[in-house]
């Protein structure tokens, strides 16, 4: 009888059950990549690699030191370790410049902020979107990957943006009304910024 692999699924359920708790989100966003990488759908720009080994890193040395209680540095050893970390530090630094050139933008509201820092490029997956310009408002600026040169306009990039981020606003709203964690002001609250981010992208939240 072949033996079964363990697949990230099965790692996942194996980690719950041992009350283990992962940046999943990184975890499988690395996976996504890399499964792309191996089936030719990537361009593996410089910049989404830098993205997927800093994100790797942080995963593995946060694993190491919360739950193995070791040293990254003995465990991974030392050479590796300064690659990972290197690398992590070079992306860093750009997201740093990409964050700073965003926040001086003027947003209709604070949550399209909020989503544009987390969005990913659609033609190389890196987190190194920017806008073009500072200090405007930030619908009058068109936007760039810093990694592989890709250009949005804001309409695009919102709308993207909201789509990939709805299904998870609308669940966390959903699980608030069902468990009944938040209050109802609480609630509302939500409601009310998914509201107002979904009139910017001309999208009805009913």
């Amino acid at each position: 009888m072949k033996e079964k692999t363990v697949d990230v699924q099965g790692i996942q359920e194996r980690f719950k059950s041992l009350n283990i708790n992962v940046n999943w989100k990184k975890l499988n966003e690395v996976q996504t990549y890399r499964n792309n990488i191996e089936h030719y759908y990537a361009t593996a720009s410089p910049g989404s690699v830098q993205k997927m080994i800093s994100d790797s890193f942080i995963v593995i040395v946060n694993f190491i030191q919360d739950h193995l209680e070791e040293d990254p540095r003995e465990l991974l050893g030392l050479d590796t370790y300064e690659v990972m970390r290197s690398i992590d530090e070079v992306y860093e630094a750009d997201k740093a410049i990409c964050l700073q050139k965003l926040k001086s933008l003027n947003y209709f509201t604070n949550t399209i902020y909020e989503i544009l820092v987390t969005t990913t490029c659609s033609g190389c997956s890196s987190g190194l979107i920017t806008s073009s310009e500072t200090n405007v408002d930030a619908c009058d600026t068109d936007y760039i990957c810093r990694s592989c040169n890709r250009g949005f306009d804001y309409e695009n990039l919102v709308t993207k943006a909201f789509e990939k981020n709805m299904p998870f606003l609308l669940e966390i709203l959903q699980m608030a009304q069902k468990i009944q964690v938040l209050n109802v002001r609480n609630v509302m609250d939500i409601y009310s910024m998914m509201k107002e981010f979904a009139s910017v992208v001309d999208m009805k939240l009913v």
